[in-house]
């Protein structure tokens, strides 16, 4: 298969992904506009399900955005979008571990509420509060990420995972070891 080929395949593979979220979507609770909250969206019962169904959809976008960016020679913000892809992935595995579980977990929960909790803000609320939203630390992610992946030898994916998110880490901060080709070939030679 040559390159274009396997980017048709991959773009294929994507659009079914997304069809496969469209229907997950399809069976959940919708959100409801809530004019209490602000005229604000809410999702009445937030929902495990509902939290993995909305993980995957931006996933699936975030893929979309990975073949635009690459086609016109923005690797670097390709690889910042990737690490949306990894934190995605790496938060359904997280809640996903929770899910086999009978009662689903505390820890798993509050990674839910917190996520249903988080909103669009005014302007005026957002220069109200400088609290950032609470977040569960990525250490805490990882050992559900190697659960899942490899229920035998749970290590090695925790430390593929954390690989991962730290070099694309690298594109979402502007690391010199990333952007540093991009000055030195000039802007005329290195796009694609």
């Amino acid at each position: 298969m040559d390159p274009g080929e396997k980017i048709e395949y991959l773009r294929k593979y994507i659009t079914l992904l997304d069809r496969g979220v469209c229907a997950f979507n399809e069976k959940i609770h919708q959100p409801i506009f809530d004019p209490a909250m602000g005229g604000r969206f809410r999702y009445k019962e937030p929902k495990p399900v509902t939290f993995l169904v909305l993980k995957m959809a931006r996933m699936v976008t975030a893929l979309y955005a990975t073949f635009t960016l690459t086609k016109d020679g923005l690797f670097e913000d390709a690889g910042a979008i990737c690490r949306i892809i990894i934190e995605c992935r790496h938060d359904v595995d997280f809640v996903m571990d929770g899910l086999i579980k009978d009662p689903f977990p505390a820890d798993k929960q509050e990674v839910v509420d917190n996520f249903f909790n988080e909103e669009i803000q005014t302007t005026k609320e957002m220069l109200g509060t400088m609290k950032k939203p609470p977040t569960i630390p990525r250490k805490k992610i990882y050992p559900a990420v190697g659960r899942l992946l490899s229920p035998g030898n749970p290590d090695r994916p925790q430390r593929i995972a954390k690989v991962l998110e730290e070099t694309f880490s690298g594109y979402v901060h502007a690391s010199p070891t990333r952007i540093l080709w991009r000055c030195t070939k000039g802007p005329e030679k290195s796009s694609a």
